[in-house]
C-alpha cells in the first residue's frame, strides 16, 4: 500500500512540472537584471564568423534597424551555445525558431514561440532523465508518459518565456513576397530548472503530500 501510494504522489508530482516550470521562468523574467552582462557585452567577430555573415547576408538577410551587427551577433550566439557554468554543464537553455508570415511582426512572433518551445521541451527532457536517474526506470516511464500528454502545460510555459535573452534575430524578404525571420534566444538553464524544482516542492508541501520527504531522501532540491 505504501508503494502505491508513492507511485501516486510520483504521477502527480510531476504531472505538475510544467507549472512549476512556468512559475520557474516568471521568477527568471523578474530578475532578469542576472543577464545584464551577457546581454549587452560586445562580442569581436572572428574571421570565420564574418565570412558566415557575409554568407547570410549575399542570401538577403539583414539585421532589424539598430541591432547589432549580424556578424557580432553570431559571435555572440557561440559565446552562448559554449558557456558552461562552475559544474560544467551548459550554462544556457538555447531555442531557436524561423518562419515565415505576410508580416515581419508576425513572422516574428511565429519564430519566437517556435524557440520558446525548443526551451520548453529541453527542460522536460532535462527534468525526465533526472527523474529516471532519482527515481529509477519504473517511475521515471511514468513520469515521462505524464510529461508527454502534458501538451497544454508546455504551452503555458512558452507563454512565460518572453523575457529570455534574444541571442540573434535576422529577417530578409522573399521573392514572393512574404517575410522571413530567423531568431535565437536564451534562458538561463540552472536557475530555470532550480526554481521548478523548488516550485514542486512547495506545492506538494500545501497539499501535505509525503513525497515531499521522498524527494529530500533522494536528494531532489
Amino acid at each position: 500500500v505504501i508503494c502505491l501510494s508513492i507511485n501516486a504522489s510520483l504521477r502527480f508530482a510531476f504531472s505538475a512540472i510544467f507549472v512549476a516550470i512556468m512559475v520557474a521562468v516568471s521568477s527568471l523574467c523578474a530578475n532578469a537584471q542576472s543577464f545584464s552582462t551577457d546581454a549587452k557585452r560586445t562580442y569581436k567577430p572572428t574571421k570565420e564568423v564574418k565570412k558566415e555573415a557575409k554568407k547570410y547576408e549575399k542570401d538577403g538577410w539583414k539585421v532589424a534597424f539598430g541591432s547589432m551587427p549580424m556578424a557580432e551577433q553570431m559571435q555572440r550566439a557561440i559565446y552562448f551555445q559554449n558557456e558552461v557554468d562552475g559544474n560544467g554543464q551548459a550554462k544556457y537553455a538555447i531555442g531557436r525558431g524561423q518562419t515565415t508570415a505576410e508580416y515581419i511582426d508576425a513572422a516574428r512572433l511565429q519564430a519566437m514561440e517556435f524557440a520558446r518551445l525548443q526551451i520548453a521541451n529541453q527542460l522536460e527532457t532535462e527534468l525526465t532523465a533526472e527523474a529516471k536517474n532519482v527515481f529509477g526506470n519504473e517511475q521515471g516511464e511514468q513520469v515521462t508518459s505524464v510529461m508527454q500528454t502534458s501538451v497544454g502545460g508546455r504551452s503555458m510555459v512558452t507563454q512565460k518565456l518572453s523575457q529570455t535573452i534574444v541571442v540573434t534575430e535576422i529577417q530578409r524578404e522573399l521573392p514572393n513576397g512574404l517575410k522571413e525571420v530567423q531568431i535565437t534566444i536564451a534562458a538561463d538553464r540552472s536557475q530555470v530548472l532550480k526554481a521548478a524544482k523548488k516550485a514542486i516542492r512547495e506545492e506538494l508541501k500545501k497539499r501535505g503530500n509525503d513525497i515531499v520527504e521522498e524527494l529530500d531522501k533522494k536528494g531532489w532540491e
